[in-house]
């Protein structure tokens, strides 16, 4: 890890003394704004060039590799987040790394959310890509890309080392509920593509029984070049430009001093701090909606920005997408027995025996199917479907209802003047054709429930309408820096990712996706990341 030396001086500025910000001596072709999902990916590419690449993450580390030293207290070589049977009980933890500025919970650590979410990973199908750019169709060297990034990170549906699945009975249970109802059963990695009533056990990022992200898989080959700096606990703040030029960054590290670290000529900078931070550093720099440039020139973060004449109008924050989110508890007919908290966070002597070995129930996530379908609405409009289960309660099976790829609904993201930001329009069911869709899918299965012989039921009073009134966000955000095709007002980057009206300026993470995918965010994003890379290399190089 770079360190400088930071010789500052003070400003008073309202009465408070500012520090003035150092410049390091050292320069780079790349820096990457953000080692989360997509950052490290991007990085990664972009080291292989060759070319000096300057990765800086916010946060702290999170894996035992990356140097976290928080160790589980039945184990001194694992952290929380190494543990794939925590990804349901991180919460818990007074250690816990969600950024604290933003309104959605999101990663400050080292690998990002990849560290905090539930561990699916759904391999992206072809038509997730379908409405991108032509240069991002499957077959225009993204399908190439993917099966080179699933060689290092491939998911399973298999996690234990030893070969077995531990307290699965949820499966066998929902298996013979959907069976009965003309579904099959796919293994979701082998046959991707399969998406219209089927299930499968889930496809998780695990390996060798721990938590897979591109902080173990992709990051270690990074550091192994010469050309290749981490950087953490430093807050990428805002790109330096002047017009269309960005020169460099300024950030701010842990103990509030902030530092301008130059690029190269013709260096680039890349963002790559998700949805919801992407735009904050976007709005710093003077791009984005005039009303939320404003707010950072009239707020309380000391921000820099360019003249106003250098402003940048392009829609920043708006097209936030999601997957809404709802829940079904079905009754079984027979006994099915669902293990307390505890097994996971206090296990017994076997479990801890078990998970040395790379196996046994802390080896897998909570989940126990995933299943996908989809619905055509009254006006005609499609939407996917996926849901996923557990065995929440004792005699009970918990199912997930997400819509996926279709979802019309967009939401904002704006910014406050303590540089927070906020959604002031939620992305969820925002249309009549999302609500619809939803509402047909889980009235589908309470329809199944109701069957005669059915093995799962509901109380009589339940009713479709009154479960999709409480849906909820599927924290799976993207599209608030979308790519298009043309710089006509409605997308923030071209199909390079650089973003319109700027010379080197480029957006890798979930931010520039223009449409939800079929499944769970994780594996998409970093595919795009990786492709977005090598788009990014090609478009740079000629410069």
């Amino acid at each position: 890890m770079h360190s400088a030396l930071l010789l500052l001086t003070g400003t008073v500025v309202a009465g408070k003394c500012i520090n003035t910000p150092s410049t390091r001596g050292e320069t780079y072709d790349y820096i990457v704004a953000g080692a989360g999902t997509a950052g490290i990916v991007a990085a990664e590419r972009l080291a292989r060039s060759g070319q000096s690449v300057l990765l800086i993450e916010r946060g702290g580390p999170s894996l035992y590799v990356t140097g976290n030293q928080k160790t589980m207290p039945w184990n001194d070589t694992v952290t929380m987040y190494d543990v794939p049977g925590m990804a349901f009980h991180t919460g818990a933890s007074p250690d816990l790394q969600y950024c604290r500025d933003l309104s959605i919970a999101a990663g400050c650590l080292l690998g990002g959310t990849t560290n905090l979410h539930a561990l699916m990973f759904i391999r992206p199908r072809r038509a997730d890509f379908a409405s991108w750019p032509e240069a991002w169709q499957w077959d225009n060297g993204l399908s190439d890309v993917a099966e080179e990034f699933y060689q290092r990170l491939p998911g399973t549906i298999l996690a234990s080392e030893d070969g077995k699945r531990y307290e699965d009975e949820a499966f066998g249970v929902m298996a013979r509920f959907l069976d009965a109802n003309g579904w099959k059963e796919e293994n979701a990695l082998e046959n991707v593509e399969a998406k219209e009533m089927v299930y499968t056990h889930p496809p998780w990022s695990i390996t060798n029984g721990l938590r897979d992200t591109p902080a173990r898989s992709i990051l270690p080959d990074a550091e192994a070049l010469p050309n290749f700096t981490l950087e953490l606990n430093s807050k990428v703040l805002r790109a330096i430009r002047t017009g269309s030029l960005v020169t460099g960054v300024e950030i701010e590290h842990a103990n509030s001093t902030r530092e301008i670290i130059e690029l190269k000529k013709g260096g680039s900078l890349v963002l790559a701090g998700g949805t919801h931070s992407t735009p904050r550093i976007l709005f710093n720099s003077g791009i984005g909606p005039v009303e939320q440039i404003e707010t950072v020139a009239s707020g309380e973060t000391n921000i820099t920005l360019p003249p106003r004449d250098q402003w940048i109008e392009l829609p920043v924050g708006e097209n936030l997408k999601d997957h809404a989110v709802t829940s079904i508890t079905f009754q079984t007919k027979d006994a099915l027995a669902a293990l307390p908290a505890t097994a996971w966070t206090d296990p017994d002597q076997e479990s801890i025996d078990l998970f040395a070995k790379g196996s046994g129930l802390l080896s897998q996530s909570a989940q126990r199917l995933n299943f996908w379908t989809s619905v055509t609405t009254s006006s005609g409009a499609k939407r996917y479907i996926q849901g996923t289960v557990r065995a929440e309660r004792n005699d009970t099976v918990g199912v997930k209802v997400y819509l996926t790829h279709g979802t019309s609904s967009t939401g904002t993201v704006g910014i406050t003047a303590d540089g927070t930001t906020y959604m002031p329009k939620s992305p969820l069911l925002q249309t009549k054709d999302d609500r619809e869709a939803l509402t047909m899918m889980v009235d589908t299965l309470i329809g199944y429930s109701r069957r005669p012989g059915s093995i799962l039921s509901v109380p009589n009073n339940t009713i479709a309408e009154e479960i999709v009134a409480r849906a909820g966000s599927g924290s799976h955000y993207l599209g608030t820096a979308q790519m298009g095709t043309e710089n006509d007002g409605k997308s923030v980057v071209d199909p390079n990712t650089k973003v319109w009206d700027t010379d080197n300026l480029f957006v890798v993470d979930g931010s520039m996706h223009p449409e939800v995918p079929t499944g769970n965010t994780q594996a998409p994003i970093m595919v795009a990341a990786a492709f977005a890379a090598e788009r990014i290399l090609a478009a740079t190089s000629s410069v």
